[in-house]
Parts: C-alpha cells; sequence; structure tokens
C-alpha cells in the first residue's frame, strides 16, 4: 500500500508540473573576440555580439529551440542553421580572422612596401572592428519583430551603421517574409504609401534633420527590411539607400489602417 501511495503521489506531482505553463524569458547572449594581424600586433580585428533570444518560451522548448535557431541564422547565415548562437558565434569568428589575415595582411604588406621613409603608418586603415547587436521589438499577435543593430570599420573613411528589421512568427519559429503578409501585387501600392508617410514624416516642418526632397524618391520601395507594432508597418533603409551617409537609417512606418486591403488573409490587421 506504500508504494501504492508514493507511486500516486509522484504521478500528481508529474501531472502538477506539466500542466504549470512556462513563461517566456528572453536573455542576452555577450562575447567578445580578438584577433591581431601576424605581419603586425598593432593591427587587429575587433568583434563585439550582444543578441537577444530566448532562454525559455510559453510555446515549449521545441518552439523555442525552433525560434532561436531562426535567430542564429538572421545574425549570422544560413550556413550556421543548427548551431547553438555560441557555437555559431565561434565558428563566424574563427572565418572573420581567416579573412580579416588575408585581405588585412594584404593591405598592410601593400602599404608598408610602399611607405616612404618619412612617412607614418595608417594604423586605422588594418584595424577594423564589428559590433553587432540585437533586440526585440513590437509584438501583433504572433508576429514579433526582432531588430538587429550592426556597426562595422572595415579601414574605409568611416564605419557603416545598419538596423535590420526582420518578423518572426511565434507560432512556427520560422522567418516571416515580407511577400507573405500582403496580397499578390502589393508593391507598387505599398510603394506609394510608403512615400505618402515618409513625406509626411520628413516635410520641411517635422522634426527630422533631413527632408523628404533629399531622398532618392524611387528607393522608396518595400525592401523586405520590415517590423511591426501598434501603430502599422515600419520599413528600414539603411545609410546610401535612399538618402546619404550623414542621414542614418530612414524608418517610415505605415499604419494598419491604410494597408487593411493589401494584407494576406492570416495577418491579425487583416481581419
Amino acid at each position: 500500500m506504500r508504494h501504492q501511495l508514493i507511486f500516486i503521489s509522484a504521478l500528481a506531482a508529474l501531472t502538477f508540473a506539466s500542466c504549470v505553463k512556462q513563461e517566456t524569458k528572453e536573455t542576452v547572449f555577450q562575447s567578445e573576440f580578438k584577433y591581431t594581424l601576424e605581419q603586425n600586433d598593432s593591427c587587429n580585428l575587433e568583434i563585439v555580439y550582444s543578441l537577444a533570444y530566448y532562454e525559455t518560451f510559453a510555446g515549449g522548448d521545441e518552439l523555442r529551440d525552433k525560434l532561436n535557431g531562426t535567430i542564429v541564422e538572421l545574425c549570422f547565415n544560413e550556413s550556421q542553421a543548427g548551431k547553438t548562437v555560441r557555437e555559431a558565434f565561434d565558428d563566424y569568428c574563427k572565418h572573420a580572422a581567416e579573412e580579416y589575415q588575408k585581405d588585412a595582411g594584404e593591405l598592410y604588406q601593400d602599404i608598408a612596401n610602399n611607405l616612404e621613409e618619412d612617412e607614418e603608418f595608417l594604423w586605422s586603415i588594418c584595424r577594423w572592428s564589428e559590433n553587432v547587436s540585437s533586440e526585440f521589438r513590437g509584438r501583433v499577435e504572433n508576429l514579433q519583430t526582432y531588430c538587429v543593430f550592426t556597426y562595422n570599420y572595415l579601414g574605409g573613411a568611416h564605419g557603416m551603421n545598419y538596423e535590420s528589421l526582420y518578423l518572426l512568427d511565434l507560432k512556427s519559429g520560422e522567418r516571416v517574409r515580407e511577400e507573405e503578409l500582403f496580397k499578390e501585387g502589393y508593391a507598387e501600392p505599398v510603394a506609394a504609401l510608403i512615400r505618402k508617410y515618409a513625406e509626411k514624416k520628413y516635410s520641411s516642418e517635422g522634426e527630422e534633420d533631413f527632408t523628404y526632397d533629399l531622398f532618392t524618391i524611387e528607393g522608396l520601395v518595400p525592401n523586405g527590411c520590415c517590423g511591426v507594432s501598434e501603430e502599422g508597418i515600419t520599413w528600414n533603409y539603411q545609410p546610401y539607400e535612399i538618402a546619404s551617409y550623414a542621414a542614418g537609417v530612414i524608418s517610415v512606418t505605415v499604419p494598419w489602417e491604410a494597408l487593411q486591403k493589401l494584407l494576406a488573409q492570416e495577418y491579425p490587421a487583416s481581419r
């Protein structure tokens, strides 16, 4: 009888545990990597990553792993599919070091060979860096915006900043691409809306430093770099994409109500 009671108690505890809903908990992977050029230790490559991912997810561990796998592919590339964030980072740094040694090594040698006796070596040319961070942004039902910030300097006149927007499907764990949000033939009418709301935001009476008339208007089209929020769908345009480098990243949000008739039926704002 005692053994039976122990078994029933254990079964009850297991049943209770399985009924407890797991909460979604976000966390951040942080790591740094430094590689010194073989020809000269004053030349180096520095990589710093700070990436948001799911430590736990309300949909269960399998869905969490699927979402994190998608995040790995977004922050690195498809060749890292199936790896953890740590594994992908280590592999990425290994290949980045090999490419740096080759490219910066050749650059260093070429400059050193042609350097005059009274000239100083411009070390910044061979001191490269990459800084990547990410965060979870707006969410509309099962659509989650994931934003990746990238800064890299590869020895040029200045570094480059990027702010990339992606969408995660919290039911499937997969990425949702722009064309999946809309009905067929959406490109032209959505482009017209983007231009309308860009002109409104970046008018000469607005608070932005750069105005609409400075943009390359034909570049204001749905470009796949988009995310969602309660306000609508936001498109980002990187430096030089539609404006000068000094303009930075240009963001344009089109309200849900303006997009209503163009959205695919499976997405929340279209119902």
